[in-house]
């Protein structure tokens, strides 16, 4: 059982049980419980270093005291527990220091030669799986990360059926992964800042065959900025048996679609979409389809891609809402692609448009709605001080149309 003391309560695991292919228990916090698990259509190692993971981030944004792990974690993972603090916490002051009490295991070494990559179907793990070919001998694809369990069913399982198909036209054995532990992490630690962590749980899960686990980037060194999954932390979650890397951050979003859209699986079976689609996987009004389609319109490559629109609506474009800063620097790399290349003025407008908010307000017509609106009120304000006056004025004006 792991206990973390909470200044105002305890946080603590308990009910473990981990067979061949699952690890389960409770977790509770604040005298809330909550179960989680995780399964694999792989067995799984019998170390319980995944825990770390999920209760560290988990602990620090609750105010935990000290977060105890009985039994013997990775001398590498604990030694690298006070740098991971600090990082999350001068990134958010929010997140608290907490001491970890644990003991060491003896050092190990790698006894696995394979090596896994985290694949989603998107952008960033087509682009690792494709850029490391040779090395990578395993994909892992996670339902529970991006796409919660209790999301829709059917678009679970049509992206379990795109992420194996994929896999299948890329030549790897795809490992298959569930967790619901997002259903206790995300009442103290938005996905954003739990995803690096909730990977790494996944990943050191198969410590007995991954000597490496590839974590696919998702911004440039360019546009970095304090991330879940980030080139800083990812690293620092590696024991003696497994090392975690953070990869692909020397390539822009725009680079990377260029890459891809050379091979086939990936225009087949590219899944980009976080909204609830009609379509088999992406809904290609989004944010996110729009702005891969115009990375793919870049490269020449729209018309090929299998799972989005041909066409790019460029008044969709103008109208992206920025929500947050990656937004932004995906706009930008693909702004400054598109001045570069000179050939697609409307496209640039377009994006220049979305970069300062949206398009511009007509300013004859914002003067005629507005003289509409303060004619309505005036009319109301009318009838509401003098409803009799309205009525004769109204019956005078119908009178004089009568003659």
């Amino acid at each position: 059982m792991i206990a973390v003391n909470h200044r105002s309560g305890t946080l603590s695991f308990s009910d473990l049980s981990l067979d061949s292919n699952r690890l389960s228990g409770s977790i509770t916090i604040d005298q809330a419980t909550y179960p989680f698990f995780y399964s694999s259509s792989e067995p799984i190692s019998p170390e319980l270093d995944a825990l770390f993971p999920i209760a560290l981030p988990v602990a620090m944004k609750a105010g935990v005291d000290c977060l105890e792990v009985p039994g013997a974690l990775s001398p590498r993972l604990l030694g690298s527990a006070p740098q991971i603090q600090d990082i999350l916490h001068v990134w958010d002051r929010s997140f608290e220091r907490t001491r970890v009490e644990a003991d060491a295991r003896a050092p190990g070494a790698p006894v696995g030669d394979e090596v896994g990559c985290f694949f989603s179907g998107g952008v960033d793990s087509f682009f690792s799986v494709l850029k490391h070919d040779d090395e990578i001998t395993h994909l892992i694809f996670s339902e529970g990360f991006d796409l919660r369990l209790d999301a829709d069913p059917a678009r679970r399982a049509k992206a379990e059926v795109l992420a194996r198909e994929a896999a299948k036209a890329l030549g790897k054995p795809l490992v298959v992964m569930r967790t619901d532990v997002r259903s206790f992490s995300d009442h103290y630690v938005s996905g954003w800042d739990f995803s690096g962590a909730m990977l790494a749980a996944m990943g050191l899960l198969f410590q007995h065959r991954f000597r490496k686990v590839i974590i696919p980037s998702t911004h440039s060194f360019a546009d970095l900025f304090p991330l879940g999954t980030h080139p800083l932390l990812d690293p620092l979650w590696s024991t003696e048996e497994t090392e975690f890397v953070h990869d692909g951050c020397e390539a822009t979003r725009v680079d990377k679609v260029r890459a891809i859209s050379t091979s086939d699986a990936a225009m087949d079976w590219l899944r980009v979409c976080w909204e609830d689609p009609e379509s088999a996987y992406n809904c290609g009004r989004c944010e996110k389809c729009l702005r891969t389609m115009i990375a793919l319109r870049l490269a020449g490559a729209l018309r090929r891609c299998r799972t989005l629109p041909d066409t790019l609506d460029l008044r969709a474009v103008s109208r992206i809402r920025i929500a947050r800063e990656g937004t932004r620097a995906y706009l930008q790399q693909n702004l400054a692609a598109v001045e570069e290349a000179g050939d697609d003025p409307e496209l640039a407008r377009a994006l220049a448009l979305a970069l300062r908010g949206g398009p511009r307000i007509d300013p004859q017509r914002w003067a005629e709605a507005a003289k509409a609106k303060a004619g309505a009120r005036a009319r109301a304000l009318l009838w509401a001080r003098a409803p009799g006056l309205t009525a004769r004025l109204k019956q005078a004006r119908d009178s004089r149309r009568s003659r």
